[in-house]
C-alpha cells in the first residue's frame, strides 16, 4: 500500500489542534461586525433644455450656438440661470430637437423645447425667428414647447413659424403664459391629420400688453387660435387671431373647463385691443359637464362677423352673451348712456350708470333699463354671486321645487341659499320670480356683508322713521346706520314695499362703495 504524504494536511491540523486548547474571550468569539464607511452622492435627475436642437450646458449659457441657428448683426441667444431668463436677439432657428411622444409611437418635434421652471421668461430683441420646416415629418409639432409658466418681454419680435406640418402642429404649447410686451407672430401651417393650435396654454393667459398675431390654418380635426383650460385676461396690447376651416370645430379663441376644477372660465377684458375671425366660432366658453352631455361650445359665439374690443372702439353685440362667464370691463372711459328711459335729470341716473359699468347690472332689451320694474327674488341673489365671483356649487344642501337647473339663476340662487343668504318660502319653494321688498334686501345685503368678515351690529339707531317687519330688525338697522337708504329720490321710509329696479341701483352702488367691502 503507497501511502500519500500530504505536508498542508499536516499544517492544518496542527493549527486546529492549537486553536482547540488555547483559551479565547468572549469578544474574539463573537467579533463586532466591521461597517465600511460609504459616502451617499445624491441623484439629481435634470433634463437640459435645448434650442434649435441643441441641448444647452452651462458652458454655453453665454453664446447658445449650433448648425441651425444663426444671426443677424450683434445677435445672439444667451440664457441667465439665476432669472431663468432666455434672451433671443437677432437670432434665427431653423433646426429643432426630436424626441419620443410620451402619448405615444410617434415623435415630437420641438424647436424650444424646456421643462418646469427651467425658462421662466423669454426676453425678445431685435427681429427674431424660429421656424420649424417639417416637411411632412410624421410627428407631432410644438414649436415652443414648455410644461411651465413662461413670460414674454421685451421690445422685440419673435415669428413662430411651422412649415409643412402633418400631424398634430402647436404654435406654443405652456401651463400658463405672460405677455408683457414685444412683438409675437404665430403662423401654423395646414395640418394633415389631427388640430392645429396657434396657442394652447393650460393654466391660463394673461396680456399686459405687446402685439400679437395669430394665424392658423385648416385641419382634418379642429382648428384653435388661442385655446386655455382656464380665463383669459386681457389688460392691455393689441391681440388679433385668426383661424382656417376645420372638419369637427374652430374657433379663434376657445376657453374651457372641467367643473371638477369648481372655476369659471371665461375672457376678461380691462383694456387693450382684441380682433378675431374664427369661422364657425370667433369665441367659445364652455366646459366638460359631469353627466357626459357634450357642453364644450354651451355658450359659443356663433358668428362670422370679426369682433373688436378696443378703449377707443363701441363693443360689438356678439360679446355680450352669457355675462357670468364673460367680463367686459372699460378703461377709464367715460360712461356712455344708451337707455332710452335713462335721463341726466333723473335721480338714479348715477346709480343706473354705476351697476351697468361695474356689470352688475343690465338692461331689459330694446334700449331699455325698465327703471319702475319691480325687482325679484333671483335678480339680486345673481348680482351678488358676480361679485363674489360666480363661484360654482358642488352638491348643494339646499334644493327647490321651482328651481330648475336650466334656469340663468340656478346656480346663483342655490350659492345664495347654501351661504345662508336666502331661505325659501316655506317647504321646498323659493319663489324665484316674486318681488323683493326693501327689507328683504337690506336683510341679504347685511347677511352677505356678515359673511365677508364686515361688522353689521348696529345698536342704538334710530328707526322711528321707518315701517318694517319685526323679523327685518337687524338688517333695516344696520342699513339705515350705513346710510343705504339716504339720498334717494324718493320716499323709502315704508320698507315693506317693493323695489324698484331703480332703487336696487341706488343700493348697490351705496353698498359696492363700502369702505369695509372695497378693502
Amino acid at each position: 500500500m503507497k501511502i500519500i504524504k500530504l505536508p498542508w494536511l499536516c499544517i492544518l491540523l496542527s493549527v486546529m489542534t492549537i486553536l482547540c486548547f488555547c483559551p479565547v474571550t468572549a469578544a474574539e468569539t463573537e467579533p463586532e461586525p466591521i461597517i465600511p464607511e460609504v459616502t451617499v452622492t445624491p441623484v439629481v435627475v435634470s433634463q437640459p433644455f435645448t434650442v434649435g436642437g441643441v441641448t444647452v450646458t452651462e458652458e454655453m449659457y453665454n453664446s447658445i450656438t449650433g448648425s441651425g441657428i444663426t444671426f443677424g448683426k450683434g445677435g445672439y441667444i444667451s440664457y441667465d440661470a439665476q432669472t431663468k431668463t432666455l434672451t433671443m436677439n437677432n437670432a434665427v432657428i431653423e433646426s429643432y430637437t426630436k424626441a419620443l411622444n410620451t402619448f405615444g409611437s410617434s415623435e415630437v418635434i420641438s424647436g424650444i423645447r424646456f421643462d418646469h421652471g427651467q425658462i421662466r421668461v423669454l426676453r425678445l430683441l431685435g427681429e427674431n425667428t424660429l421656424k420649424i420646416h417639417a416637411d411632412d415629418a410624421d410627428a407631432r409639432i410644438y414649436a415652443i414647447y414648455g410644461y411651465s409658466a413662461l413670460t414674454i418681454e421685451g421690445d422685440g419680435v419673435l415669428t413662430v413659424d411651422t412649415v409643412n406640418p402633418s400631424s398634430y402642429c402647436y404654435g406654443m404649447e405652456l401651463s400658463y403664459l405672460t405677455v408683457n410686451s414685444g412683438t409675437l407672430n404665430i403662423r401654423v401651417g395646414d395640418a394633415a391629420v389631427g388640430a392645429a393650435y396657434g396657442m394652447r396654454v393650460t393654466d391660463g393667459i394673461v396680456f399686459n400688453g405687446g402685439k400679437v398675431d395669430v394665424q392658423v390654418g385648416n385641419a382634418p380635426g379642429s382648428s384653435f387660435g388661442i385655446g386655455a383650460l382656464r380665463d383669459v385676461v386681457i389688460n392691455g396690447g393689441d391681440i388679433s387671431v385668426r383661424v382656417g376651416e376645420a372638419k369637427y370645430s374652430e374657433s379663434a379663441i376657445s376657453i374651457m373647463a372641467h367643473p371638477m376644477d369648481q372655476l369659471v372660465v371665461g375672457l376678461t377684458m380691462n383694456g387693450g385691443t382684441l380682433t378675431a375671425d374664427g369661422g364657425t366660432n370667433n369665441l367659445s366658453l364652455g366646459y366638460l359637464t359631469m353627466g357626459g352631455e357634450d357642453a364644450w361650445y354651451k355658450y359659443a359665439i356663433n358668428s362670422k362677423t370679426v369682433f373688436t374690443y378696443a378703449e377707443d372702439t363701441p363693443l360689438d353685440e356678439t360679446l355680450t352673451v352669457q355675462a357670468e362667464y364673460l367680463q367686459i370691463i372699460a378703461a377709464d372711459t367715460p360712461w356712455e348712456n344708451t337707455y332710452a328711459d335713462l335721463e341726466a335729470e333723473d335721480w338714479y341716473y348715477d346709480d343706473i350708470a354705476y351697476v351697468t359699468e361695474h356689470g352688475l347690472m343690465q338692461g331689459t332689451g330694446d334700449e331699455q333699463f325698465n327703471p319702475a320694474m319691480l325687482t325679484d327674488r333671483s335678480m339680486l341673489v345673481t348680482v351678488l354671486w358676480r361679485i363674489e365671483g360666480s363661484p360654482a356649487v358642488e352638491n348643494p344642501d339646499v334644493a327647490f321645487d321651482d328651481v330648475a337647473d336650466s334656469a340663468w339663476y340656478y346656480t346663483p340662487v342655490l350659492w345664495a341659499a347654501q351661504n345662508k343668504l336666502v331661505q325659501g318660502t316655506g317647504g321646498t319653494q323659493y319663489n324665484p320670480t316674486g318681488s323683493l321688498t326693501r327689507e328683504q334686501i337690506a336683510l341679504i345685503l347685511q347677511r352677505y356683508a356678515s359673511s365677508k368678515g364686515i361688522d353689521t351690529a348696529a345698536d342704538s339707531v334710530d328707526l322711528t322713521a321707518y315701517t318694517y317687519s319685526s323679523w327685518a330688525e337687524p338688517g333695516t338697522a344696520w342699513a339705515v346706520s350705513i346710510g343705504l337708504f339716504d339720498g334717494l329720490g324718493i320716499d323709502v321710509s315704508d320698507l315693506t314695499q317693493t323695489a324698484s329696479r331703480a332703487e336696487i341701483a341706488a343700493y348697490l352702488h351705496r353698498f359696492c362703495e363700502l369702505p369695509a367691502l372695497e378693502n
